[in-house]
């Protein structure tokens, strides 16, 4: 290294070079599989010594610092932080860049990317650079401000709090930066604290239609939070997120940027089924914790009829909780454009409400208490998505002890109270996704016989007609689409006993255009939709397309040959022997 000019840090390419191949190497999981842990610190140490001066060497360009902080950042996440007196000698060195008050300075953007990705990626590094940005937030309010997106991420890290003395709305004078902050504060659980203070304070009057209503929305959301369970806070929780549904669906139907507000419904609506749930069981329990907890007490006052009331009325609870898990499937299903964090969160939101549902399905005795959810291994292993998996395998935990021999008691039910206080207390985390969308999947269909200004297709009843469904696919995602299933679904408008639903599998897909075929017969009028789920090529699940397309049926009766009377007429008969006589014909007239 010194014969390269390294020790003068006259060429800095060779030094990022060093280190980047060099963290590669450390950083592989046989990279010391033979060796003690004092060879693996001494070594640590000797090569902690080379990051920090070149650190430290001053401004890189772009492509240098972009490539040595990214490869510092593997370093960092591969070596656990409490166990390894190397990793906050790094960390002080990164943050020695923002002692000088001059902004633009020894890349500070970068390693402001890299602390952000640090604190999304390893809750040990959060509590001292959540310190530190609190810090320069007091002190140094020009590198504060210089880059608010980065520093508002870090002060509203997973898990975290604001300081007492610290304002809510961190930059006044600039609404894209309080637009910057809420976002940082909806993604880390800071709903009601930051979240809306910061888009309260926005000033909607000059916006244009589409963002002021996307702007409203996000303000319901925010206020939607519940952080105490109870009835009255429920129902508030609720009358938000209609308000901020009722708001998306508003700009989705006046904007041409309506395709980027599907996820943003699907998943308000599914929170809006879980508070309907929640609210259903509070409901349930809320009488048996107080006025009739005396009845249920394990002792020899101990009413079996209570107990028995008690089961009668958490069953229909059970039906609320489907909803809501068929709600929050349905957004599962409907998020192949997701990324892995945000997919991975969306699958366990999924799964608090499964968990609920076993509860209280434990407690009906309709499923044992031994066969738990099993959390699924994530694709992304980020602080939030691993704060929401900490909190549910607590809950898991629970079920077991809601297991019991004859009738349930008090504690059955203030243990059933506690799982929901938790699930319905955790602060929800919005995905990436919900702002940010980098592919699309859409599909195109036509249906042979097509229809005209909504006017139905007219058909005998009973009579079997082709219909043909062309369609066009139009994709930015990496994976291939490897199966399209093209659904039919047939709706009566009276007798829902003879809807029915039938599809065809298009496995060989010319292109990104296929074709399917239905015969269908019609007993009355109905509406029959045609819709699209596929198959991707590397995950091989099946999920579902947005949009569709629906044909009016009129189905009129089959015409048969009757014989009608006029009133005053005389029917001719087909034999003219027959025939009627007229009167002036007819000499005995």
């Amino acid at each position: 290294m010194s014969n390269t000019g390294y020790g003068s840090h006259a060429n800095p390419e060779v030094s990022v070079r060093f280190v980047y191949f060099a963290s590669q190497v450390v950083c592989t999981p046989r990279a010391f599989e033979k060796d003690s842990p004092e060879t693996i610190e001494c070594t640590m140490m000797a090569f902690s010594v080379v990051v920090v001066s070149t650190c430290t060497c001053g401004k890189l360009k772009t492509r240098l610092a972009s490539k040595l902080f990214r490869a510092i950042g593997d370093l960092l996440l591969a070596f656990p932080y409490t166990h390894n007196v190397f990793c906050p000698m790094i960390i002080s060195a990164l943050f020695s860049a923002f002692d000088s008050p001059v902004t633009d300075d020894s890349n500070q953007k970068e390693r402001l990317e890299l602390l952000c990705r640090l604190v999304d990626s390893e809750k040990m590094y959060i509590p001292e650079i959540h310190k530190w940005a609190c810090q320069v937030k007091n002190e140094k309010k020009t590198l504060f401000d210089t880059y608010p997106s980065q520093f508002s991420y870090l002060i509203l890290a997973v898990g975290t709090s604001l300081p007492e003395n610290c304002p809510q709305v961190f930059y006044d004078e600039c609404d894209v930066s309080k637009y910057e902050t809420a976002r940082s504060a909806f993604r880390n659980g800071h709903w009601k604290s930051v979240a809306f203070p910061n888009l309260d304070a926005l000033n909607l009057y000059h916006m244009p239609q589409f963002e002021k209503k996307w702007i409203i929305a996000l303000r319901e959301i925010a206020d939607s939070e519940v952080t105490c369970l109870g009835l009255d806070n429920l129902e508030k929780q609720q009358n938000h997120l209609i308000s901020a549904l009722s708001a998306l669906k508003s700009a989705k139907s006046g904007s041409r940027f309506g395709a980027d507000l599907r996820f943003p419904i699907g998943m308000t609506s599914a929170m809006l089924s879980s508070s309907y749930a929640h609210f259903h069981l509070l409901s349930v329990l809320r009488p048996f914790l107080t006025v009739l907890s005396g009845a249920l007490q394990n002792d020899s006052f101990f009413n079996p009829v209570m107990a028995k009331r008690f089961l009668v009325a958490l069953s229909p609870c059970e039906a609320s909780i489907n909803e809501a898990l068929n709600d929050w499937s349905a957004l599962c299903r409907a998020s192949f454009c997701a990324d892995s964090t945000s997919f991975d969160l969306i699958t366990l939101y999924y799964l608090r409400v499964s968990v609920l549902l076993v509860s209280v399905r434990v407690i009906l005795k309709k499923q044992s208490p031994d066969n738990i959810v099993q959390i699924p291994p994530m694709n992304s292993a980020r602080t939030c998505s691993l704060l929401q998996k900490e909190r549910l395998e607590w809950v898991i935990d629970k079920i077991k002890y809601l297991r019991y021999e004859f009738h349930p008691n008090i504690n059955t039910i203030k243990l059933l109270y506690t799982i929901t206080e938790q699930l319905s207390t955790i602060p929800y985390m919005l995905p990436r996704f919900f702002f940010h969308q980098f592919y699309h999947v859409d599909f195109k269909i036509s249906t042979t016989p097509q229809i005209e200004k909504e006017k139905p297709i007219n058909v005998m009843v009973g009579e079997t007609i082709p219909i043909r469904v062309d369609g066009a696919i139009s994709s930015t995602h990496p994976s291939q689409i490897r199966t399209v299933i093209v659904f039919a679904e047939v709706t009566y408008h009276t007798n829902h006993s003879h809807n029915q639903v039938l599809k065809e599998v298009v496995d060989q897909i010319d292109s990104k255009y296929f074709t399917a075929q239905f015969l269908l017969s019609f007993k009355a009028n109905c509406d029959v939709r045609f819709r699209i789920e596929f198959i991707d090529q590397t995950t091989r699940k099946q999920w579902k397309a947005d949009g569709g397309t629906t044909i009016p049926v009129a189905v009129r009766e089959k015409y048969h040959q009757t014989e009608f009377k006029r009133a005053g007429a005389v029917p001719i008969p087909a034999d003219p022997r027959y025939m009627v006589r007229s009167t002036m014909f007819n000499p005995e007239a």
